[in-house]
């Protein structure tokens, strides 16, 4: 179902003495939501390296989720989906890695990242648009990429 993992973002969390990895996977069925994983570093039993290992899931960002950003601090996630029906979602991030939904809201088509400004009260979204150019067109067009 989930073939193909996104590293999408990092969160590296000190929960209970615990360091979570939150990675964004993207469904490979449309009609299934992505998911976001709470990854935990668990001790070997024989003292050998630590493994990786689910804790928690969430679907509440949607289908696509490619981006996380926890720079806002106090446990938020922001979560951005790039599906036909993107959206930025806020996550709370709990004690025990689970994610709870906090909003949700609708964005234009085509974010691809997202950053904080103004004292973490704003949030401005990266978009791609990309043109595609017919094989004949003309080479001494110069708006060839639009933004």
């Amino acid at each position: 179902m989930f073939k193909n993992l996104v590293l999408a973002g990092l969160a590296s969390a000190s929960l209970a003495s615990a360091q979570k990895l939150l990675v964004a996977s993207q469904s490979t069925n449309a009609t299934l939501p992505g998911q976001i994983l709470t990854l935990e570093a668990v001790e070997n039993a024989s003292s050998g390296p630590k493994t990786l290992s689910v804790v928690h899931t969430s679907t509440d960002c949607g289908i696509l989720p490619t981006w996380l950003d926890v720079t806002l601090g106090s446990g938020t996630v922001l979560c951005l989906d790039e599906s036909a029906t993107p959206n930025l979602t806020a996550l709370a991030l709990q004690p025990d890695g689970s994610l709870k939904l906090v909003s949700k809201i609708a964005t234009a088509g085509g974010a691809v990242g997202l950053r904080t400004y103004d004292n973490l009260s704003k949030v401005a979204l990266a978009h791609v648009s990309i043109r595609l150019v017919p094989e004949h067109s003309n080479k001494n067009s110069a708006n060839i990429f639009r933004y």
